[in-house]
């Protein structure tokens, strides 16, 4: 419900005002709402359904699309993060608040 009161909010606007942004908005919501609109769906049918082969097939789906998800670095990427780590073991390490005065004084 609240969903369709926001959309039919963000229509007025985009529609009499013509407001790139409301616009970009509006076109981001109806895409999301779309997404969650499909989440609900899978969810609903999930938890209502007894078939074991199905209930296993989308398991399967799910664990071979996972490796899609991992994230991937250059060797750069994982040289600077093994530095990090030996930084954080060494101790070298300062605050947020050291770091900002550090940049404060060195941008002036």
């Amino acid at each position: 419900m609240v969903t369709n009161i926001i959309k039919k909010i963000i229509t007025c606007y985009t529609t009499f005002g013509k407001n790139r942004k409301l616009n970009e908005l509006y076109n981001k919501f109806k895409i999301m709402s779309g997404i969650e609109s499909i989440k609900n769906n899978l969810i609903d049918r999930i938890l209502a359904t007894r078939n074991e082969k199905l209930l296993l097939a989308i398991s399967n789906i799910f664990e071979s699309t996972q490796s899609d998800d991992i994230l991937s670095l250059s060797s750069e990427q994982i040289e600077m993060l093994l530095i990090s780590e030996k930084d954080i073991e060494n101790e070298n390490i300062i605050s947020e608040s050291e770091l900002n005065d550090s940049d404060s004084k060195w941008l002036n």
